[in-house]
């Protein structure tokens, strides 16, 4: 993952971002956010099977794809999108991403009752006795 993190903080430093700030500006947070929704509709999208094209003009193009590879390069290329951009943003707040992503694997580790995962009636994962959740000051 390492690797991964490293070309980010390239892309955006080529792209003259400033970055390890402890705070966004108000219009800065403002476009993370943008980004970050953009990403989840096409995702969203995808997941409903519609294909996105985004034409150099801006203009979007939204039309049903026509294959199980598409539809899963669509949810792929979504998933991948939303991953780059968290991984932009926290690099802007100088956040070790990779850090916390194995906290919180380490916590979601102490999930299990007698050795098995559990779920709840909405399908969500249930938080045995012996849950710690992430610690994440270290990564700050």
């Amino acid at each position: 993952m390492k690797n991964i993190i490293e070309k980010v903080r390239k892309f955006n430093s080529d792209a003259g971002t400033e970055l390890d700030r402890d705070m966004l500006l108000p219009s800065e947070a403002t476009n993370e956010i943008r980004m970050l929704d953009e990403e989840l509709e096409e995702l969203r999208k995808a997941i409903d099977g519609w294909k996105t094209e985004k034409k150099k003009d801006r203009t979007v193009i939204v039309k049903p794809v026509n294959s199980i590879k598409e539809y899963r390069i669509e949810v792929l290329d979504a998933l991948a999108d939303i991953i780059y951009v968290a991984i932009g943003t926290s690099q802007k707040l100088g956040l070790d991403i990779e850090g916390a992503l194995l906290e919180v694997c380490r916590s979601n580790e102490t999930k299990y009752i007698n050795g098995r995962l559990e779920k709840d009636a909405d399908g969500k994962i249930k938080k045995g006795d012996g849950f710690v959740p992430p610690n994440l000051d270290d990564f700050i």
